[in-house]
């Protein structure tokens, strides 16, 4: 029997495998869900390094997650990063994101208008029949 720990365990290992620390800047948003006010978040990267098969390959190593993400990758290799609230950013804002301190930060004029976690802006999808796999 898989327990509550378990799988806040592995979406934390994940977390900590990205090794993301990088700035950027929103280059635009796209509204999936106006009513939920869900989005992405696509950025240009600023500072430091991105690998678009970096979560892939994480993903193939999950055990009780069918999937877990935080950054997607768009037709023009830029990072989108899916948030509900979407309305509250724009264009031009700054991103800073250090995943091994779970941190992720969004700037407008130099002031911090959100302060959040990376673990709180994954998405991820738990295996249906997980609690039946052995270790």
């Amino acid at each position: 029997m898989k327990t509550e720990g378990e799988f806040e365990e592995e979406r934390q290992s994940y977390i900590r495998s990205l090794n993301y620390n990088f700035s950027a800047k929103i280059d635009s948003i796209v509204v999936v869900s106006s009513k939920n006010e869900r989005g992405f978040l696509v950025c240009e990267l600023a500072n430091g390094k991105l690998t678009s098969r970096l979560e892939d390959s994480l993903n193939q190593k999950l055990i009780n997650h069918e999937w877990i993400r935080f950054l997607f990758f768009n037709s023009k290799g830029q990072a989108q990063i899916f948030l509900k609230d979407i309305f509250n950013y724009n264009a031009g804002d700054s991103i800073c994101v250090n995943s091994n301190a779970d941190k992720f930060y969004v700037y407008r004029n130099e002031k911090p208008i959100c302060e959040s976690s990376v673990s709180r802006a994954t998405i991820h999808k738990v295996s249906w029949a997980s609690w039946l796999k052995n270790k």
